[in-house]
């Protein structure tokens, strides 16, 4: 059996969908509590997002001669975009109420970034280096996307372009994820500088709490030890 790599729920919460190294996709339902495959794929898929409780897009790839980069429809299985083996995508997000989605990944040290629909995408022009991860802003005005090269990336959906919203001193950003309400985000990095113990960061402006201040950088940066560190960011 391959490697899980990604999960994600129905919006109704009546069942999961898996996916694993080999693009198979399984179905779990807590009723009986077992899953079942319903798909034998061909390229790995590393991310799932549902629009609604109908449909739900799967993204994936690897550098090999077995996987090419691909973004792939649910229920039907349709491939909506089929890239080369130099392509792999890590995460898609769905607008907030909206009928496109964002799809990142990395193809050798650039970024890779397309809009994607459920009848096809489009390729947008991304900055910096490889992004490994994205999350809308509940308004849907921008989404944040991790990064490597210590950088926090912002896409503006009105006029598609990404700006830099912060830096960081870790090697790669690997997730992020907005408090429903749209007040700040958590970004869960790699570090270099501090013992390979990560950091949480917190996108909002205020208070210091656990720990004092061991590094401040011009948007505005608290750094402080909790479960690793805890970086607070004015900036984002």
């Amino acid at each position: 059996m391959a490697d899980f790599r990604a999960v994600a729920w129905r919006p109704d919460r009546s069942f999961a969908l898996i996916a694993d190294d080999n693009g198979n996709i399984y179905k779990y339902s807590p009723a009986n509590n077992c899953y079942e495959q319903i798909h034998t794929g061909s390229e790995r898929i590393d991310a799932i997002a549902w629009k609604d409780n109908c449909d739900a897009l799967f993204a994936g790839g690897n550098y090999s001669t077995y996987h090419d980069g691909i973004v792939q429809r649910y229920p039907d299985w349709v491939i909506i975009y089929h890239g080369g083996n130099n392509e792999k995508y890590w995460d898609v997000a769905w607008r907030p109420g909206g009928n496109d989605a964002l799809v990142v990944g990395e193809s050798h040290g650039n970024p890779l970034a397309r809009k994607a629909t459920l009848t096809g995408t489009t390729p947008l022009s991304p900055l910096g280096g490889d992004y490994n991860s994205v999350t809308w802003k509940p308004d849907g005005e921008y989404a944040l996307i991790t990064a490597d090269a210590n950088k926090l990336w912002m896409y503006n959906y009105a006029d598609s372009t990404f700006t830099e919203a912060a830096t960081f001193p870790a090697e790669s950003g690997r997730d992020n994820e907005w408090k429903p309400n749209g007040d700040y985000t958590l970004i869960v990095t790699s570090i270099l500088d501090f013992g390979q113990n990560g950091l949480v960061i917190e996108s909002k402006t205020g208070k210091r709490e656990n720990g004092k201040t061991r590094r401040r950088q011009d948007f505005g940066t608290v750094l402080f030890p909790m479960m690793g560190d805890l970086m607070n960011y004015s900036g984002v």
